[in-house]
C-alpha cells in the first residue's frame, strides 16, 4: 500500500480501466471516456499526489508488482470545504476481493484526511450497487446521510441512488 507516483501512470491506468471494465456502475466514469486518458495526463495527476502540501492523494494496494486497488482521497480546493476530504474511485479487482484490501485502502485514505490540518469530515458518494463498499464504510464509522435517486444510469436506462455518507474525523 502506497501512494501512487507519476512512475505509476501505466499501471494506475490499466488497473483502472480493469475496475471500470468489471463493474461500471461503481463509477462516474465509464470505461470508453477513460480508455482514450494520456498517460502523461494520469501522471501529472498523480503527481499532484506527492509533497507535504497536496490535497489530493491516490492510494495503490499493490501485491508484489502488481496493482490490484486503488483509492484515491482529496481535500476540499474552496476555503469554505477546506475542512472536508471526500473520497472516490474505491476499487479491487475482482481476483483479489474478500481479502481485505478495501479495508486497506480506506485506513490509508482516513489516515491521510486525518493529518490534513482542519480536516474534520471525510465524505463518500456510493452507488446502491455497491453493498460491499457501503458495508465496509459502515465497518469504520461512515454514517449515511441522504441518497440522490437516479444518480447514476445504465446502458439500459435504469437509474440507480447514490448513498452519501460521512465520517466525522
Amino acid at each position: 500500500m502506497r501512494a501512487l507516483r507519476p512512475v505509476d501512470a501505466q499501471a494506475y491506468y490499466l488497473t483502472r480501466l480493469g475496475l471500470l471494465r468489471s463493474d461500471p456502475l461503481a463509477y462516474a466514469t465509464a470505461e470508453a471516456e477513460f480508455a482514450g486518458t494520456p498517460l502523461p495526463e494520469l501522471a501529472a495527476e498523480l503527481a499532484g499526489g506527492l509533497g507535504p502540501q497536496a490535497g489530493c492523494v491516490t492510494y495503490g494496494l499493490y501485491s508484489g508488482s502488481d496493482l490490484l486497488g486503488l483509492l484515491r482521497v482529496e481535500r476540499g480546493a474552496r476555503a469554505s470545504r477546506a475542512h472536508c476530504a471526500r473520497l472516490s474511485g474505491l476499487g479491487v479487482l475482482p481476483s483479489a476481493r474478500g481479502q481485505g484490501g478495501g479495508g486497506l485502502l480506506l485506513q490509508a485514505a482516513i489516515r491521510q484526511a486525518r493529518a490534513w490540518p482542519g480536516v474534520t469530515r471525510l465524505s463518500a458518494a456510493v452507488p446502491e450497487t455497491q453493498t460491499a463498499a457501503l458495508a465496509l464504510a459502515a465497518r469504520w464509522g461512515f454514517g449515511w446521510w441522504g441518497s440522490e435517486p437516479q444518480a447514476r444510469v445504465d446502458r439500459t436506462g435504469r437509474g440507480y441512488a447514490l448513498h452519501h455518507l460521512a465520517l466525522e474525523l
